[in-house]
């Protein structure tokens, strides 16, 4: 997993994982060692978890 943070004092964090599946995504968050991750971020954090594909945009990146 990696985290970034938005620049110019921006408050925005983002943080970004690759997963074996779905299943193993929605098996994390019931994970009490992962959870108690999460506790970490402030109280004022909001999260909105998502999952993603990989596309290419031609002419700018490869999947």
């Amino acid at each position: 997993m990696s985290r970034h943070r938005g620049i110019a004092g921006s408050g925005v964090f983002l943080d970004d994982a690759v997963w074996d599946s779905v299943a193993a995504f929605r098996t994390a968050f019931t994970d009490p060692e992962f959870r108690a991750r999460l506790a970490d971020d402030p109280a004022s954090a909001t999260a909105s978890p998502q999952l993603f594909h990989t596309v290419a945009v031609p002419g700018l990146c490869a999947a």
